[in-house]
């Protein structure tokens, strides 16, 4: 699993990267859940991540 994202800024911009929509639909749900729940931000945040490994970017 690459680096977590330090900031809800940084997960956006990796996934917007990426390009592909169900990751940036994920991430989006993922920083949704971190503003919420704080004490859920670092799971909420690897589990963007995760996302963006398994989903393949469009070509």
């Amino acid at each position: 699993v690459t680096a977590v994202p330090a900031t809800a800024g940084e997960a956006f911009e990796r996934a917007a990267a990426h390009g592909d929509e169900h990751t940036i639909k994920m991430t989006d749900t993922a920083l949704d859940v971190a503003a919420a729940h704080p004490e859920l931000a670092p799971r909420a945040l690897a589990a963007a991540t995760v996302s963006r490994e398994l989903i393949e970017p469009p070509r």
